[in-house]
């Protein structure tokens, strides 16, 4: 089976279970589909690991403290939530080892953590920032909610998952899935746009279910591509033409704005 095809069944096979997830309905499809999308990461995760095996002790280390800071984002809610603040860890510990070994497999592909060069560094909090400050916004006006202004120190807490877990596991993840699937070769258009598409859809589609239940397929459609236009896209291409970190930091800027006016998910 060719590359396109392995990657478009695992789709195809994403996208009846989200289908199949509808028709149950009630109150947590949408969590429902976030627990999906933690199985396909935890599949994934294992076949690439047992592929090219573990990355070098340092990557396992710098893996680790990544994992501590997502488990650090649910001690808000560690009494009414501690599954996540055990399994999320986990599931971001041996994603994050995927990525890294399937990046040491193909290494001329790779995403870079942090962009070599000169002024890098700066380059990258620069960007990130602003990406994540106009986003932030944007994201706070369609919310709607009342501008009321709380800062805690659990809202920058909680801003660690969606910055480490979602970028690194529910997006590098599936980068790192396209180039097994494509054997390290990126040679057409079509295969870099398959990349950038599993890159952005999976983790757009879990956050519609309950849109997609009480506005309909129009109404789930349409916001879907809202997400994926203001949120999916910008957060992948970062990735694509900056760094990991810069796509990290947006997205962690993005949601503690959210927290701070809007407050933490119950």
């Amino acid at each position: 089976m060719s590359g396109i095809k392995k990657i478009m069944t695992i789709f195809l096979i994403f996208i009846l279970l989200f289908i199949g997830n509808l028709y149950i309905a009630g109150a947590m499809a949408t969590q429902r589909m976030w627990l999906i999308l933690d199985g396909f990461c935890v599949i994934i995760s294992i076949c690439l690991l047992s592929k090219y095996k573990l990355p070098d002790l340092n990557k396992v280390m710098i893996t680790f403290g990544l994992s501590i800071l997502v488990a650090l984002s649910y001690l808000p809610n560690v009494m009414t939530n501690p599954r996540s603040m055990l399994l999320n860890p986990i599931i971001t510990f041996i994603g994050i080892l995927a990525v890294f070994s399937t990046f040491d497999r193909y290494h001329k592909l790779a995403l870079p953590f942090i962009k070599n060069g000169k002024y890098q560094l700066l380059i990258t909090v620069f960007i990130g920032l602003s990406i994540g400050v106009l986003l932030g916004t944007v994201n706070l006006i369609l919310a709607g909610q009342p501008v009321t202004f709380n800062f805690s120190i659990y809202n920058l807490l909680g801003s660690f998952s969606p910055a480490i877990m979602e970028e690194l596991v529910m997006r590098t993840l599936f980068y790192a899935l396209c180039l097994h699937c494509f054997k390290g070769k990126l040679e057409t258009n079509g295969q870099h746009l398959i990349c950038l598409f599993m890159m952005v859809m999976p983790h757009v589609l879990i956050h519609t279910p309950s849109l997609f239940i009480q506005m309909g397929v129009i109404g789930g459609m349409m916001n879907t591509l809202i997400y994926t236009v203001l949120y999916g896209l910008p957060f992948a291409l970062l990735q694509k033409k900056q760094d990991l970190s810069s796509a990290m930091l947006a997205h962690g800027i993005v949601d503690f704005i959210r927290f701070c006016f809007v407050g933490l998910p119950g």
